[in-house]
């Protein structure tokens, strides 16, 4: 179940995989209609500038992350950013 530690058998070691959800696919705007394309209109996400917002989700992701306590952790949908 969510929140609940992996497994600290000593000859094991646990991973996790966690889509966090890049923000290029928080809320694209479909160029045709002018509204947020089909894939992105997510019901959970609202009101979106407090559930989306990349500095609402950062701390909440990281509390996710150490909870999961893995050994290994796998990211999807992680998009840099160059600020250079």
């Amino acid at each position: 179940p969510k929140g609940t530690p992996l497994n600290k058998v000593v000859d094991h070691f646990s991973i996790c995989s966690y889509n966090i959800l890049a923000p290029a696919y928080v809320r694209p705007i479909d160029a045709r209609t002018g509204g947020i394309q089909a894939f992105a209109a997510f019901e959970w996400a609202e009101p979106a500038n407090e559930v989306l917002d990349w500095q609402a989700r950062q701390p909440k992701l990281l509390d996710e992350l150490r909870s999961c306590e893995a050994d290994v952790i796998c990211l999807q949908e992680v998009q840099f950013e160059d600020v250079g």
